[in-house]
C-alpha cells in the first residue's frame, strides 16, 4: 500500500510540473498561412519562436513581416530562411513578401502618411482666453527614395494649444503595434456603433474625441454621442498612445 501511494504522488507531481511547463499562461494564435515550417498554431507571450521558410527560388528577394513590421531572417543553402522572434502578447500574423528581381520596378520618391488613431481633448474657453486643446496622433509613414527603396515606420505627433494661444508640437518614434492595441480597445467599447447611441454622460465643459482609420475611411467618435463608459474607452486609447512616447 505504501509503495502504491508513493508512485501515485510521483505521478501527480510529475504531471503538475508538466502542466506548468506546457501551460504557463495564455496562448496566442500565430497565423502563417501554412507557409513556414516548424510553426505552431499558438505560443505563449514572451516565448521564442523559431520557424523556417524553405520555399526559396532564384532571382527572387524575400521580406518577412510580423503584424506588418519587418523582421530579420538568416539564409542557409540547407533549409532556406530561418526566422526567430519573441511572441507578442496578442495574436500575430507572419507573412512573406516576394519580389522578382528580374522585373524592373520604376523608382518612386516622396513620403506617404496616414493617420491611424488620434485622441483629441478640448476644454471650454475661459474669460479673456481661448479653448485649450490637446491631441496625440499615431501615423503610419512610408518613405521612398529615388532608387525605390522603401521604409515604413510609425510616429506620434503631440500638439497642445494653451489658453494664451501658445502652441507646442512634438514628434516621437512610435512602436509599430500601436494601432493594433488601440483597435482592441475600439472593438471592446464598440466605438464603430456609437453614432446610434444617446449620450448619457453629463457635459463637464470638456470635449473629447477619438478618430481612427477603418477599411473604408475614418470614424470619429466623441462624448457628444457615446455610451456611459465611452469616456473610459477613449481614455484607454489615450493611455496606450502616450505609453508609446519614447
Amino acid at each position: 500500500m505504501k509503495i502504491a501511494i508513493i508512485i501515485a504522488v510521483v505521478i501527480f507531481v510529475g504531471c503538475g510540473a508538466f502542466a506548468l511547463n506546457s501551460c504557463g499562461g495564455e496562448r496566442y494564435r500565430l497565423d502563417t498561412a501554412g507557409r513556414f515550417s516548424g510553426a505552431r498554431s499558438s505560443y505563449r507571450a514572451g516565448q521564442k519562436v523559431t520557424v523556417r521558410f524553405p520555399f526559396v527560388a532564384t532571382d527572387t528577394s524575400y521580406s518577412f513581416y510580423l503584424n506588418g513590421k519587418s523582421i530579420d531572417a538568416t539564409y542557409s543553402d540547407i533549409g532556406g530562411y530561418k526566422l526567430e522572434f519573441i511572441m507578442p502578447p496578442y495574436d500575430a500574423k507572419l507573412e512573406c513578401v516576394m519580389r522578382n528581381d528580374m522585373v524592373y520596378t520604376p523608382p518612386k520618391e516622396g513620403v506617404e502618411e496616414s493617420l491611424l488613431y488620434e485622441y483629441y481633448r478640448a476644454t471650454a474657453a475661459i474669460p479673456d482666453g481661448q479653448s485649450e486643446t490637446y491631441s496625440i496622433g499615431l501615423y503610419h509613414i512610408t518613405e521612398t527614395d529615388s532608387e525605390g527603396n522603401q521604409e515604413d515606420r510609425t510616429e506620434l505627433r503631440v500638439t497642445e494649444v494653451k489658453s494664451d494661444g501658445t502652441k507646442t508640437e512634438n514628434i516621437y518614434d512610435a512602436k509599430f503595434y500601436g494601432a493594433y492595441e488601440c483597435g482592441l480597445i475600439a472593438d471592446e467599447y464598440h466605438m464603430h456603433g456609437w453614432d446610434t447611441m444617446r449620450n448619457t454622460v453629463s457635459e463637464d465643459g470638456m470635449h473629447v474625441a477619438v478618430k481612427f482609420k477603418t477599411g473604408t475611411g475614418y470614424i470619429r467618435v466623441s462624448n457628444a454621442c457615446m455610451p456611459e463608459n465611452g469616456r473610459e474607452g477613449m481614455g484607454k486609447i489615450r493611455s496606450i498612445l502616450e505609453g508609446y512616447i519614447q
